[in-house]
């Protein structure tokens, strides 16, 4: 990770929950960088054994993660005040917004300041995991499972539109690469099924 060196400043990590209209609804800013960033890449690809050899399909990127790991410090007593909050932060998210897709209800940001990049993500499955330890038990570690759900520079899928590729009536293409005559003979297939 980018340190402070007197010419580069280190800049804080931090989570935000943005409403739908992109308002910031709460935030949480860590005095202490994670000690751990891991962000891992999925690709679809497929191999299939042949007669011959074998083939591969790239279908492009898949899905990506990202797990924090790292401790709030002591700072008398401070440190495991902010692990608490961090905690109540994720638990609260968690609990206001079990269900749904991000444009029905706020989404988690987080931001790594530091390595200048913002992600929308959910909290994977495996979760969180606070903890001490006897040997630091004035420390609580913290790691945070995180799935990217998209680039904050994104429009969400209800803010983007449906286009029409040619002339409207002549076969043009459109979003689901469907021709007018297609998507009409779709249609007059649905009427006679009735």
């Amino acid at each position: 990770m980018a340190m402070a060196d007197g010419r580069y400043y280190l800049d804080r990590c931090a989570f935000r929950i943005l409403n739908s209209d992109g308002s910031q609804q709460n935030r949480f800013d860590f005095s202490i960088n994670p000690q751990s960033i891991q962000e891992q890449t999925q690709a679809r690809t497929a191999y299939m054994n042949t007669k011959d050899w074998g083939t591969v399909q790239n279908f492009g990127m898949g899905q990506k993660s990202i797990t924090i790991s790292g401790t709030t410090g002591w700072q008398h007593g401070l440190g495991i005040d902010q692990a608490w909050q961090l905690k109540s932060f994720l638990d609260t998210y968690l609990n206001n917004y079990p269900t749904g897709t991000e444009d029905n209800h706020p989404v988690l940001v987080f931001d790594n300041y530091t390595d200048n990049y913002s992600y929308k993500v959910a909290i994977s499955p495996s979760g969180y995991q606070f903890s001490q330890d006897v040997s630091q038990a004035i420390l609580v570690k913290y790691t945070i499972n995180m799935i990217v759900i998209g680039n904050t520079d994104q429009a969400s899928a209800s803010d983007r539109t449906s286009t029409l590729i040619g002339r409207s009536g002549e076969g043009g293409m459109t979003d689901g690469n469907m021709s007018n005559a297609t998507s009409s003979a779709i249609a007059s297939l649905r009427r006679d099924i009735r």
